[in-house]
């Protein structure tokens, strides 16, 4: 499934309402990208970047894909209790805090 640069145009109630949508709808890896404040103010051309968009910190949007969906990088992430299997170092999220030696 592929949800890419859209969530930026849509108000926060309904981009979070359409994150949950994607949870339910996705059976097995979604490849998300959206245009967040941070790459605003660091990464993007912004002569070549449309500004007319909510602009939301990253952790936002990181926040509700983690309740359906594991972070595997460079934007996917892969719907929880998908038949797929996540070597340790594939997943950006831990499987449970680690400890500093």
């Amino acid at each position: 499934m592929i949800c890419h640069d859209v969530l930026q145009y849509l108000d926060a109630r309904d981009a979070g309402g359409a994150i949950r949508n994607l949870g339910g709808l996705c059976r097995g890896v979604l490849h998300f990208s959206v245009l967040t404040s941070e790459d605003w103010e660091r990464h993007c051309d912004r002569k070549a970047t449309d500004r007319n968009a909510h602009l939301r910190p990253a952790d936002w949007y990181r926040r509700r894909l983690a309740v359906d969906f594991i972070n595997a990088g460079s934007g996917m992430f892969v719907r929880r209790g998908a038949p797929i299997q996540l070597w340790e170092l594939d997943r950006l999220e831990p499987r449970r805090a680690a400890r500093r030696a």
